[in-house]
């Protein structure tokens, strides 16, 4: 069986279709840092399309208060220990969460999770942040 000059052309152009498809998913990926014996970093890398919005919630050591942080969080829930942040109007590149606590800490004390809705499929993704 011969494929025509058009066949192939039609199955080029639908691989290339769904490459290029696979490539628009959004990507977001993140880290913590310590950058000093009280505070850290949460770097979030987006890519392009970035989502609309992220919540980015962190687990805080028992005992341990934030004293500060850019952007401020959005939410402090005491009875879980948790400090959330809920970004929006997202760009593709990085992000950056600082935060300061009130006493040492260690990032491995950190726990820290991404959550977003995937601009192609609509599905709600959620990452563990290391």
């Amino acid at each position: 069986m011969r494929l025509s000059l058009f066949d192939l052309i039609t199955v080029f152009l639908t691989v290339l279709i769904f490459f290029l498809s696979s490539l628009a998913l959004a990507k977001v990926s993140g880290a913590i840092k310590q950058t000093d014996e009280k505070s850290a970093t949460i770097n979030l890398e987006i890519s392009h399309p970035a989502p609309a919005t992220a919540i980015v919630t962190v687990d805080i050591p028992q005992g341990t208060n934030i004293t500060d942080s850019k952007p401020k969080f959005s939410k402090l829930i005491q009875e879980k220990n948790q400090a959330q942040w809920l970004l929006k109007d997202i760009k593709p590149g990085e992000t950056k969460i600082a935060i300061r606590f009130d006493k040492k800490i260690s990032v491995k004390d950190l726990k820290a999770l991404i959550r977003y809705k995937d601009v192609a499929s609509g599905n709600m993704v959620e990452l563990p942040v290391r």
